[in-house]
């Protein structure tokens, strides 16, 4: 983030990333108007120009603003999650849903980015959504037991295919899809899709 908006005090600063996350998230990179960004935040469109000299720097610094809000709350307390995989992953699933909740937009905006494929953006979105694989594979591979999962069944590829299919299943077209209700009803659905899981590729004496 610029040091001007940096500068700025909380309130106006949530209201600027949120009005960016809402017309980032509805309408992707390319036919989000920084006019609307603007009326949305409450301040003029020069003001926004102020703050961020470009729609690219801008669409660039949610990303890595929202990055950064996940992976420091999932990050806050590795000494309170589990080390078993599934409840591992379960754990920082519950702590990355609690953050969507509190913000209404950034769910939305989070699969907008994981589905943009602007030019303009395309290359450094790919770097951020890359460090993201990256700080999961830590998370996840690296510090949980690989001991419990069955011969011949490696972690890395359960995480992806749990990655492909928690995006499928929290996909969002609408801000309805963000409400806390069908969130909580899509997580409920996840727990399901662990436990199933869990009861096919680990050993029997970790059951």
């Amino acid at each position: 983030m610029t040091e001007h908006f940096q500068c700025l005090e909380q309130e106006k600063r949530e209201r600027v990333l949120n009005a960016g996350y809402q017309i980032f998230g509805k309408h992707g990179y390319r036919k989000a108007s920084t006019a609307d960004i603007a009326k949305v935040a409450g301040i003029s469109k020069a003001m926004l120009f102020y703050y961020f000299v470009s729609k690219k720097e801008l669409y660039l610094d949610l990303i890595q603003e929202a990055s950064h809000v996940l992976l420091s709350a999932m990050s806050a307390h590795p000494e309170s999650i589990p080390t078993d995989f599934f409840e591992r992953l379960l754990a920082l699933s519950h702590i990355k849903i609690q953050v969507l909740k509190k913000s209404p937009f950034l769910a939305q905006f989070l699969f907008s980015a994981f589905t943009e494929a602007d030019p303009e953006v395309c290359d450094e979105l790919r770097a951020y959504l890359s460090a993201g694989d990256i700080f999961r594979n830590e998370m996840m591979v690296l510090h949980t037991d690989a001991e419990k999962f069955k011969n011949g069944v490696r972690p890395e590829l359960v995480m992806q295919l749990l990655t492909d299919c928690a995006l499928g299943l929290f996909s969002v077209r609408t801000a309805d899809d963000c409400s806390p209700e069908i969130i909580d009803r899509r997580m409920d659905r996840f727990r399901l899709y662990l436990a199933l899981l869990k009861q096919n590729f680990y050993k029997e004496a970790y059951l």
